[in-house]
């Protein structure tokens, strides 16, 4: 299955940087460390969003998760770091 709605998707640069790169944030600081040494920060919040998208537009979802909020839909690729390196 493809993320439903796929090409409307969005990621809003205040989340990357208030939750995922927000190394004061009580939840997102632990990634905030994964993306920081990946070479993410605030001065490539684009860089981080386009690579998110690209994986959101591109991948298959491998499990859903109803929360609260709505559908989580979890997909797995592989990201590209401003400094060449690779995750997954």
């Amino acid at each position: 299955m493809t993320l439903p709605n796929r090409e409307q998707a969005t990621v809003p640069p205040e989340k990357l940087s208030g939750y995922l790169l927000s190394l004061n944030h009580p939840v997102g600081h632990s990634k905030a460390l994964f993306f920081r040494a990946l070479g993410f920060d605030d001065d490539n919040v684009e860089q981080l969003a386009g690579a998110l998208l690209k994986i959101a537009q591109s991948e298959t979802v491998s499990d859903t998760i109803k929360t609260e909020y709505g559908v989580k839909y979890l997909i797995s690729g592989e990201l590209t770091s401003p400094s060449d390196k690779t995750a997954r």
